[in-house]
């Protein structure tokens, strides 16, 4: 898949920032729902575009019983992670290498803020589904639109000419999501599940890092850019223990 720009923002980010003990916001959500499903001990967990490994420390904390491994394709930010996370692996990987994620096998795989980088959600869903066990859960986070419109961004600091054309704030609707879990060879069940600050976020020094305002719909509206509204949902993927594959 040839993606025109790059990804620039991850590594200045994440190598500054150890939120162990201050997880955002969704990251709280999204691990209890999983404590909702009050999987047995020995569950295996696998965060997929890990980064420093924020989120997987934030998880072992809540859930000591299970075991962690995070996949990430930035090494350095993988050597970091391992660093700061002892005795959770990290393996350097692209979420879009069918043939990495055939070695891989979790009972609850997470993918949090990923795929907006990409043209094409298929190949790194299917990926996903590929390394997800029977009677497992997939959680995904990501910007959506629920009117059926696709949208492919690209952005630049204007203060140059010479910026490169950055990726990252790509938004597919749920009508395509839904029809690629539809089109799976997999028995599939999934639901949507909103997700909204329930905090403002003040404006930083980068602005493509989101902030919120007042809508007359949403008093936490996330907007990055100074133009792009930004609105999430988790979609929650399960596949059943039998049965797994259609007729």
């Amino acid at each position: 898949m040839e993606i025109f720009g790059k990804r620039l923002a991850d590594e200045k980010i994440y190598e500054g920032q150890n939120r162990t003990d201050d997880p955002k916001e969704v990251e709280k959500v999204l691990a209890n729902i999983l404590a909702a499903q009050e999987r047995p001990p020995g569950t295996k967990v696998l965060d997929v575009g890990c980064a420093a490994g924020d989120f997987l420390r934030y998880l072992r904390n809540q859930f000591p019983k299970f075991a962690f491994t995070g996949v990430e394709v930035l090494k350095n930010l993988a050597d970091l992670s391992i660093e700061r996370s002892p005795g959770i692996p990290v393996r350097v990987g692209s979420i879009l290498d069918s043939t990495f994620f055939k070695n891989e096998s979790a009972d609850v795989i997470f993918c949090n803020g990923v795929l907006q980088i990409f043209e094409d959600i298929e190949t790194p869903i299917n990926n996903l589904l590929q390394a997800l066990r029977p009677g497992g859960t997939l959680f995904i986070h990501t910007p959506v639109n629920d009117t059926p419109v696709d949208w492919i961004t690209r952005y630049r600091r204007a203060e140059t000419f010479e910026s490169t054309w950055e990726l990252g704030w790509n938004i597919f609707s749920t009508l395509s999501f839904d029809r690629v879990l539809e089109a799976s060879s997999l028995k599939l069940e999934w639901t949507w599940q909103a997700f909204q600050m329930p905090f403002p976020l003040g404006k930083k020094d980068d602005p493509m890092r989101s902030h919120t305002f007042k809508t007359e719909y949403n008093q936490f509206q996330e907007q990055v850019g100074g133009l792009l509204l930004i609105n999430t949902k988790i979609l929650i993927v399960h596949k059943p223990s039998e049965g797994t594959t259609k007729d």
